[in-house]
Parts: C-alpha cells; sequence; structure tokens
C-alpha cells in the first residue's frame, strides 16, 4: 500500500491525469453545451411581404404585359451557403369563377408557378447568371368575389374601398430541392398563360388575370441589390423603362421601378450556411473544472487499488 498523502500532494502527482480528464470533459459537455450551434435554424433571411396583408396591391400582370418571368436581385442575412426550405411570393388575383367557366371550383383554380433562382452576373450585371435552381408547385388560386363592377372590371370591396384583385400568397416547400444560396442572388416567378410563358396555353384561363404582387418600402429581412431596378423577361417595349436594351423577350435588368418591388420571402433550412459557436458562462467553466478534477481523483484511486 502507498502511505497517506494530502491532497495537494495527489493533485502534483497526477497533474496529467487531471488535466487530460478536464479536457475529456470540457470535449464532451463542449460538444453539448457549446457546440456549434445555429442562429439561423429554420429562420426567415429575406423578406419584404407584409403582414398581415392588405385586401390588395399594384400589381405585374403576365398576359397583359406579354411577359414571362419577374423577379429581382436581393442579399439575404447569414452569408452564403445557405440551404433554402421555402420561399412565398405575393399574388394578386383579377379573375373571377363567372368569368371562367370550366375551370376550378367554388373556391378558386389551380395554377402551376415555378421560381427560378440564378446566379447574379460578374460580367454583366444587366443579364442574369446561371441557374442555380428551378421549382414548379401547383397551387390553388382564390378567386376574386366581387361585389360590383366598373370600367375597370369585377372588384369587391372591403371598407369602402373597390379593389380589382385579391391579396394572397403561394408558398414553395424547397426542403428536398437542395437549393444552395449565396448571400446575393436573382430569383424569379415564372408561370403560362394563354400566349405567354415556357409553354403558353394557346387558351384563355384564370391565369391571364393572375399577377405577381408589388410592395413598397425596405424590406423586413434583407436588403435589395438596388430598390429601384427588378429583372424581367417581356415581349412589350412598353414594360420596360430602360428600353430592354437587351433585346426584348430576354431576362434582364430594368430600371425605373422606385418603389416597387416584387413581394417575396425566403426561409433557410435548419442548421444551414455558417454556424455560430454558443459562448459557455464562467459557473459552467468552473464546473466543469471540478468535474476534471472529481474524475482524476477517481483515475488516481483507481490506481492505487490496482497497485496495492
Amino acid at each position: 500500500m502507498f502511505p497517506p498523502r494530502c491532497w495537494w500532494t495527489v493533485l502534483l502527482m497526477n497533474w496529467r491525469n487531471i488535466v487530460k480528464s478536464f479536457l475529456s470533459v470540457a470535449a464532451v459537455s463542449g460538444a453539448v453545451l457549446f457546440g456549434t450551434a445555429s442562429l439561423r435554424a429554420g429562420s426567415v433571411v429575406f423578406n419584404n411581404i407584409p403582414s398581415p396583408l392588405d385586401p390588395n396591391y399594384p400589381s405585374i400582370g403576365y398576359e397583359a404585359t406579354s411577359t414571362t418571368q419577374v423577379g429581382s436581385e436581393i442579399n439575404v442575412t447569414g452569408g452564403s451557403g445557405q440551404t433554402l426550405s421555402s420561399a412565398s411570393v405575393l399574388l394578386s388575383d383579377w379573375a373571377t369563377q363567372a368569368n371562367n367557366p370550366g375551370y376550378g371550383d367554388s373556391t378558386g383554380f389551380d395554377q402551376a408557378l415555378t421560381l427560378n433562382i440564378y446566379n447574379t452576373n460578374g460580367s454583366n450585371p444587366s443579364l442574369a447568371g446561371s441557374l442555380i435552381g428551378s421549382v414548379t408547385e401547383t397551387f390553388h388560386i382564390a378567386w376574386l368575389v366581387p361585389t360590383g363592377t366598373d370600367g375597370v372590371g369585377p372588384y369587391y370591396t372591403v371598407n369602402g374601398v373597390n379593389y380589382h384583385g385579391v391579396a394572397q400568397t403561394a408558398t414553395f416547400d424547397l426542403s428536398s430541392a437542395d437549393i444552395t444560396v449565396p448571400d446575393q442572388f436573382i430569383y424569379t416567378l415564372s408561370f403560362n398563360t394563354q400566349n405567354y410563358g415556357t409553354n403558353p396555353t394557346g387558351v384563355s384561363g384564370p391565369y391571364n388575370s393572375l399577377n405577381f404582387g408589388l410592395v413598397s418600402g425596405a424590406p423586413t429581412v434583407g436588403s435589395y441589390a438596388n430598390a429601384d431596378d427588378i429583372f424581367q423577361a417581356s415581349g412589350w417595349s412598353g414594360e420596360y423603362d430602360n428600353g430592354a436594351p437587351q433585346g426584348l423577350g430576354v431576362l434582364q435588368l430594368d430600371t425605373g421601378w422606385t418603389d416597387f418591388q416584387p413581394g417575396v420571402s425566403f426561409s433557410v433550412a435548419s442548421g444551414s450556411g455558417q454556424t455560430t459557436a454558443v459562448p459557455l458562462p464562467a459557473s459552467v467553466w468552473s464546473g466543469l473544472a471540478m468535474l476534471g478534477a472529481v474524475a482524476a481523483l477517481g483515475q488516481w484511486k483507481r490506481t492505487r487499488l490496482a497497485k496495492a
């Protein structure tokens, strides 16, 4: 048997075990308590859609303006390398059931919408860069339920104000799309109408009265690359403020949209992108030191018994 020793002699003789034990406990505890906890798990990284929604918003009608796709260049919060989990777009539907017999049901109609995500173009900022990802989903679009008609068309009335479209959102599920984005990118929304889109239908339908809603003011999350500009592809020169220098029908930057931007929101997947460590308070570190010391003493006692 070894002769009894005072506690400080034990600590001095077993300092290596104490350090090793402390580091082991700290490593295990750190993985649980310190870790690399994401501060953006499942968070919104860009949003300019008001909440609650107004009855309606200014909007771009794709069929009315010979447009194929509309969007903007935005900056998201949280840095590059985040994977999108969902995206919402603001719509203004002017279609009524009465004017579109044979479509949908009493509540609305089904419409396929496509969300496109592009890189920016460093060599020519007026054009979109390469396509990062594209998702098409079908949404049930609510009819405009009219309370009257004027020279513009059917409208519904809210608090004494007549609205020719009804505002609503459509939310894309991007959880399985694996779309990882830089901190600045271009998005667009596209869909087919009678005469425009990737595959025009060739027949009249409620999609001719479906518009992309526009909002005013700064985003609540994220920022615009330029609040006065949007990206769009239209076959009508009158849709462009800058005269479509890249040619009609080409997705390109258009200027002069002061205080009007398409309404959109983007969220990222849980744990996506960069992570931020959460520091432990001093009291926890003290506790870890105590646990390390106890573990070292336990090791020393086991060593004594083994040598006895």
